[in-house]
This record gives structure tokens, C-alpha cells and sequence, in this order.
């Protein structure tokens, strides 16, 4: 556990250190540190410090067993691709696995990688929009997303790079989003879920009409969530998506669902005003979004996992409304709020996690 607090508290501290220094890109400084420290954290993990991952590790060496000629009859894209019971892999993902393996890779070297590739399009993602890059990083790790990069490699995978997608909307070039989608999602199919990212900055809308019709969704998905997640698995069933695994239960609060309903009311509240600025607009549609996958979790645990792809602005979000109050000396009192608030929560939430105790992997 103290890896983690450790991890966490570090953060502001590395931003203290380098305001104080004759570093001329404080910023990048940060992100640098900040990034490279959560890369070897998951780099150097044992091969058994996280979920899954000794079906992926079964996987890997099977894969590793496979010529090319017959790599490629097995790969598909709209399903997964053709392999043997009881692995079902996206192709992009089973092509990533082939080459490592081989290049001369074991099943640690794909973790080191993945961890590479988780790190990168993050760090990008908070030196190029976050305002307070250390706030980023903490809300990062506390919401657990950090801890969901340890297991479940196929959609962190499709996480990171759809966070590319992201970055090439904020620069008007929906093509390459699209791109970057549609490569994610042959990592994880449910990358599909970031298309809509694809919309948002066509959407105008006056705020009280945004929040009439955003209140009447979030009603629409607590009462009818259950019926709503029935139709999807029926639709789904017929193109072979297999949600039907994933059992639908009633309505239930969980902490997530609370803290995260005070973080974005605040959020709200605070940068109400600059919702319809292009430089926040994407991210207010973003946690919108993510609050409505969220709800839906509460009934099926796979839209709680889906709802990762957005939880990632949140980290975003937060730092730039609370930047707005740097005038007042206000983001520094509500900052350490937030961060008392989320640190409490991750040492709740890994109390009983796999993660814990951090183990390396030559340990």
C-alpha cells in the first residue's frame, strides 16, 4: 500500500520542487518525473501483480507458438480473432503479443511495453491540457485508474490510445480520431464507446437546455437503467459481442458513484461559466458522459470498466476549473481539498486489491 500513498503524495511535491528551481519548463519537468515514476511502477510489477494477468500470460505463449502464415488466417476485425478456446483476443492486441514474442520477448517484456504505451499518450494528454499537471497525475491514481492499468491490459491499451483520438479532436482533425479509435478498438472492442467524442464540438447548446436535457437523462438511466442494459444484451447477442456474461443487477450506491457525484457537481458549479469555451467544452461533455457509463455500472459491471475511457478527463476537468480561482488563491485550498478527499478514497478502494502488497517482478 505505502507504494501507492508514497506514489500518490509525491506528486504535489515534485510540483513544489520545481517552482522553486531555475528549470525554465516547469511543467514538462513535472509530466516527466511524474510519468516516468508511474511507468516503472507498473514496468518493474511481478507478472502476477494485477487482474488477469495469468490469462494473458497463458495467452502470450501461445500466441509466441504461432507462425506468421498462421497469425495471419487467425486475425479479424470486427470479431475477435480465431483462436483457441478459451482465448478470445481483439487482432490488434494478439499482433502486439506476436511480435514481442517474436522479437525475443517474454510475457514481461509485453508488461514493460504496455506500460510504455500506457504512459505516453497520458503524459501527453496533461502536458498539452491540464493546468495543474500534479492535480492531474493525483486524481489519476487515486480514482483507481492507475490500478486498472495493472491488469486489464486490452482495454488499458485501448484507453491510451484512444486518448490520442481525443488530442486530434481538440485540433479539428476528426479523421485522424477516428484512426485512433478504430486502432483502439482492435485492442478492446469497447473502444467504440469514444465515437461520440467525435460530436461533442458540433453540439450547441444554451446551458440551461444542456442541463434540462442532461438531468432527464441521468433520471431516464437510474429508473430504466435495468431495462435499458436488457435491450443492449439483445442487440449484442446477435453480433456476437458476448455483454450477455456480464450479469445485470438492481440499482446500488457505491463510493465511486458518490465521491465522483461531489466532484462533478463541483465541477459544474465552479466552472459554469466556461462550459461553452472550446477549452472546456469537450471536457464538461466528456465527464458527462461519464457520469450517465457510471450510473449504468452500478447495474452491470462491464459499463463500469467502459466507463474508464472517460474517467481519464475527469483528471483533466478538475485541474482547469480549479484553475480558473488561481487569481484568489483559491486553487491551492480547493486542491488539497480534492486531494484529501481522493486519497482517502484510494486507500479504501485498495484495501482488499490484488495490487496490494507491491511486489517486483525479481522479488
Amino acid at each position: 500500500m505505502w507504494v501507492y500513498i508514497v506514489n500518490l503524495i509525491s506528486f504535489p511535491v515534485y510540483a513544489l520542487f520545481f517552482n522553486s528551481c531555475w528549470i525554465k519548463d516547469k511543467r514538462k519537468a513535472v509530466v516527466a518525473v511524474a510519468s516516468t515514476q508511474m511507468f516503472l511502477i507498473l514496468a518493474l510489477r511481478a507478472d502476477n501483480l494485477g487482474v488477469d494477468l495469468g490469462n494473458y500470460e497463458r495467452a502470450f505463449y501461445y500466441i509466441s507458438e504461432l507462425s506468421f502464415p498462421d497469425l495471419l488466417s487467425k486475425l479479424r476485425f470486427i470479431k475477435t480473432a480465431v483462436l483457441q478456446p478459451p482465448h478470445k483476443l481483439e487482432s490488434g492486441y494478439v499482433v502486439l503479443n506476436w511480435f514481442i514474442a517474436a522479437l525475443g520477448g517474454r510475457f514481461h517484456t509485453l508488461l514493460v511495453v504496455s506500460a510504455l504505451v500506457v504512459s505516453i499518450p497520458y503524459a501527453r494528454l496533461v502536458y498539452y491540457k491540464s493546468e495543474i499537471p500534479w492535480l492531474s497525475f493525483f486524481i489519476y491514481c487515486a480514482f483507481t485508474c492507475f490500478e486498472f492499468d495493472f491488469g486489464i491490459l486490452r482495454q488499458a491499451l485501448a484507453v491510451a490510445i484512444s486518448i490520442e483520438a481525443y488530442l486530434c479532436v481538440h485540433k479539428k482533425k476528426n479523421a485522424r480520431a477516428f484512426f485512433w479509435v478504430l486502432l483502439a478498438f482492435t485492442f478492446h472492442r469497447t473502444a467504440l464507446v469514444m465515437l461520440p467524442i467525435l460530436l461533442i464540438p458540433k453540439i450547441k447548446l444554451k446551458k440551461t437546455m444542456l442541463y434540462s436535457i442532461y438531468a432527464v437523462l441521468v433520471l431516464i438511466v437510474v429508473i430504466f437503467g435495468r431495462e435499458i442494459l436488457n435491450y443492449v444484451i439483445l442487440i449484442s447477442n446477435k453480433y456476437h459481442l458476448s455483454l450477455g456474461i456480464y450479469q445485470v443487477y438492481d440499482f446500488q450506491v457505491n463510493n465511486l458513484f458518490l465521491v465522483l457525484t461531489m466532484v462533478i457537481a463541483g465541477s459544474i458549479l465552479l466552472g459554469k461559466n466556461k462550459i461553452k469555451e472550446n477549452k472546456y467544452k469537450i471536457d464538461f461533455y466528456m465527464v458527462f458522459i461519464l457520469y450517465l457509463l457510471i450510473i449504468l455500472g452500478m447495474y452491470q459491471a462491464l459499463f463500469s470498466r467502459i466507463s474508464k475511457y472517460y474517467m481519464v478527463y475527469l483528471t483533466i476537468l478538475i485541474p482547469n476549473i480549479l484553475h480558473i480561482y488561481r487569481k484568489r488563491n483559491m486553487h491551492w485550498i480547493f486542491g488539497l481539498l480534492v486531494s484529501a478527499l481522493l486519497l482517502l478514497f484510494m486507500v479504501y478502494s485498495l484495501r482488499t486489491s490484488i495490487i496490494v502488497p507491491y511486489r517486483f517482478f525479481f522479488s
